[in-house]
């Protein structure tokens, strides 16, 4: 009968407490397989100094586990920057014909919708800065707006992705963590296991990304990632999303297995590694992307910024209305 991983299983959250039985499970183990009794009254003097020395072999096990512990970020830590992208999502989303659902958006805010109105009133005024004000700042502000909204959806959705390589890791080591502790226990009543599997399942998962245009023309990126025009998921073309990573190893020990542990964190470490750089070359060419098309998301500083109460009836500024 195959093994099975009993019921008690170690969080993310008990990580700590589960390192330390990690720890004294692989001595136990460690002792067992010396043949050393677990009884001290049974323990000779050379036997003694034999559990010190496997205590002292094990006694990294701590720190081998402490960066996932310490330093890694929580998922949460992202809520606030999504929460800001949503909301800066929310003040465009007047200008989409249909907001995206998965942001969450409340129903769209019309302020930028009078844009029109105001540029229709500008049509009766004869100055110079108000005929360029409704020509190269009102209307393609619609346009500007969208391309902007599409920008920040696109971020968001890289902000999630990042997050999840997070959720990802928390849920990796914890379970490099509990297959090591199911190993060492059954070596302890099995003497015919003699390896360690774990799967590591941290991934930036691209193609659950709905494809968001960056502009309004929609210019595609051309390194890293496809984004294509139309409801097709993201490209896999130069990313292709990774597959769960299967680790068997030969593990007839308890040194063996804490070995084995080690060389599943360096896995994981390089797999988080390697998701990261994939966000980064996607928000390095989306990046190239808008500086390229500025234009498409910057409207210019029109010269009505320069009227004021002396000159606003000059023919190059306001001038007068019909």
């Amino acid at each position: 009968m195959a093994d099975e991983q009993p019921r008690w299983m170690w969080s993310y959250e008990t990580l700590p407490l589960g390192v330390e039985e990690l720890r004294r499970v692989a001595i136990e183990t460690a002792c067992r397989q010396a043949a050393i009794p677990a009884d001290p009254a049974g323990q000779s003097a050379r036997q003694r100094e034999d559990i010190a020395t496997i205590e002292s072999m094990l006694a990294g096990i701590h720190d081998m586990f402490w960066p996932f512990m310490s330093s890694m970020p929580a998922p949460t830590d992202f809520d606030p920057l999504l929460d800001h992208l949503r909301r800066a999502a929310q003040a465009l989303a007047s200008t989409q014909p249909s907001a995206d659902p998965k942001l969450g958006l409340k129903p769209a805010d019309l302020s930028l919708s009078k844009a029109t109105t105001v540029g229709d009133y500008l049509t009766t005024w004869s100055g110079a800065a108000a005929r360029e004000f409704k020509a190269r700042y009102l209307d393609p502000l619609p346009t500007q707006a969208a391309s902007t909204y599409n920008a920040i959806v696109f971020a968001s959705k890289l902000i999630e992705l990042e997050q999840g390589v997070w959720a990802g890791a928390r849920t990796d080591i914890t379970s490099i963590l509990n297959d090591a502790i199911f190993t060492l226990s059954s070596m302890q009543t099995s003497y015919d296991k003699d390896s360690m599997n774990t799967v590591l399942t941290t991934v930036a998962a691209f193609a659950t990304i709905a494809a968001v245009p960056l502009s309004p023309i929609g210019t595609s990126l051309a390194v890293g990632l496809a984004v294509a025009d139309g409801g097709a998921s993201i490209g896999a073309t130069l990313l292709p999303e990774d597959p769960p990573q299967n680790l068997p190893f030969s593990a007839p020990t308890a040194f063996a297995v804490i070995d084995a542990v080690r060389q599943a964190i360096a896995a994981l470490c390089t797999r988080i590694n390697e998701q990261e750089h994939k966000i980064a070359r996607v928000l390095d060419s989306a990046t190239e992307v808008i500086g390229q098309e500025r234009d498409s998301y910057v409207p210019p500083l029109p010269m009505l910024a320069k009227t004021n109460r002396r000159n606003a009836t000059d023919q190059d500024f306001l001038g007068f209305a019909s």
